[in-house]
C-alpha cells in the first residue's frame, strides 16, 4: 500500500504542466520593436518637417564664438557692406572660407565689387595692382561650431565684369563656400573647394582646372578650347550643352554626365558611381572603350556586356572610360 502511494505521488508530480516563461519575453521584444517602429518615424517626420522649416527660411545661423553665441542676422550683428570699383582687371585671384563668390559679365563700364560679410566670423582684405585683383578672406574664429554656420546671405561677394571681358587667369579657392560663374571668357580658370558647389553657363576657356572635395559641379554651355580637367571626391559632375578638347575626369564618388560634343583624348575614370554621355558626334567620328568591372555599358541602347572597345582611323575623339562600380551608357548621333 505505502509503494502505490508513493508511486502515485511521484507521477502526480511528474506530469504536472512546466511554466511558460518565453511568453512575457515575446511580449516584452514586441514591445520593443514598436516602440522603435514608432521611434524611427518620429524622427523621419521630425527630419522632414526641420527641412522644410530651413527651406522656408525658418533657420537662423547661430555661432558660438569665445566672447558667446552669434546670431546672425539678428538687429545686433548686421553684416559690412563691399562696394568697390576698377577700371580694368585681368586677373582675379580668391582665397577664403564660409563665401559664396559669384563672376559674372554685367552692362557697368567698369568692374565691381558688391557684397556682404559678417564682422564676426570674416574678414577680406583687397587688393589690386597692375589689373590683378586678390581678395583673401581671413576666418576671424579658429575654434568655432554652430548650427546653420554657413548662409551665403552673409558672407556673399559679386564681381561684375563689363561686356566682352576676357581674364587672364581666375583663380578660386574656397575652403567652405560656393562659386558661380556665368557669361564670362578666361584664359584659364583653376578652381579648389573643400566644402561647397561649382555651378557655371555659358563659359568660355582655354584650359579649365576644378578639384572639388565635396560638393556637385554644374555646367552648362561650357566651351574648353586646349583642355578640362576635373577632379571630384565625392559628389557628381554634370556638363551640359558643351564642346570640351582633351577632357580628363576623376570621379571617386559620383556620377558623371556629359551633353554636347567631345573633341580630342577624353579619359574618364569613375570608382563608384555611373557614366552618361549624350553626344553630338556622330558615332563614325569616334574611338572608344569603356570597361566597367560591375554593372553594364550600353552604346546606343544597345547591351555591350560589361566592356566594349572600338577603333577607326583618324577619331575626332578617342574616349577610354574606367569604372569599377557603375554602369556606363554612350548615346551618339
Amino acid at each position: 500500500m505505502n509503494t502505490i502511494n508513493t508511486t502515485n505521488t511521484m507521477s502526480a508530480t511528474n506530469t504536472t504542466a512546466p511554466t511558460n516563461t518565453t511568453a512575457p519575453i515575446n511580449a516584452l521584444n514586441k514591445s520593443v520593436r514598436n516602440f522603435l517602429v514608432i521611434a524611427g518615424v518620429l524622427v523621419l517626420i521630425g527630419i522632414v518637417l526641420a527641412g522644410i522649416g530651413f527651406g522656408l527660411g525658418g533657420m537662423k545661423s547661430v555661432t558660438f564664438t569665445p566672447d558667446g553665441p552669434v546670431v546672425i542676422g539678428s538687429a545686433h550683428s548686421e553684416n559690412v557692406q563691399i562696394n568697390e570699383s576698377y577700371t580694368k582687371l585681368t586677373s582675379v585671384t580668391v582665397n577664403a572660407d564660409l563665401t559664396k563668390f559669384t563672376l559674372v559679365e554685367g552692362d557697368d563700364t567698369s568692374f565691381t565689387l558688391r557684397g556682404t560679410y559678417h564682422p564676426a566670423l570674416q574678414e577680406y582684405e583687397l587688393t589690386e595692382q597692375d589689373g590683378a585683383l586678390t581678395i583673401s578672406g581671413k576666418n576671424l574664429i579658429k575654434n568655432w561650431w554652430g548650427f546653420g554656420f554657413f548662409n551665403d546671405a552673409n558672407n556673399e561677394l559679386v564681381l561684375t565684369c563689363p561686356k566682352g571681358t576676357k581674364l587672364n587667369n581666375i583663380n578660386v579657392t574656397l575652403g567652405l563656400g560656393n562659386f558661380e560663374v556665368r557669361n564670362l571668357e578666361a584664359h584659364s580658370l583653376n578652381v579648389k573647394l573643400d566644402l561647397g558647389n561649382f555651378n557655371g553657363s555659358a563659359l568660355v576657356v582655354d584650359t579649365l582646372e576644378a578639384e572639388l572635395k565635396l560638393g556637385a559641379c554644374t555646367l552648362s554651355e561650357l566651351s574648353v578650347k586646349e583642355s578640362g580637367t576635373f577632379k571630384m571626391d565625392a559628389g557628381s559632375l554634370r556638363i551640359r550643352d558643351s564642346l570640351v578638347n582633351n577632357l580628363t575626369t576623376r570621379n571617386n564618388l559620383g556620377s558623371f554626365e556629359y551633353s554636347g560634343t567631345l573633341t580630342g583624348l577624353v579619359k574618364t575614370t569613375l570608382d563608384a558611381g555611373s557614366l552618361r554621355l549624350d553626344l553630338t558626334n556622330a558615332k563614325n567620328e569616334l574611338n572608344y572603350r569603356i570597361k566597367t568591372d560591375l554593372g553594364s555599358v550600353r552604346v546606343n541602347g544597345q547591351n555591350q556586356g560589361n566592356s566594349v572597345n572600338v577603333d577607326i582611323v583618324s577619331p575626332a575623339c578617342s574616349l577610354d572610360a574606367s569604372l569599377s562600380l557603375g554602369s556606363a551608357e554612350l548615346n551618339t548621333k
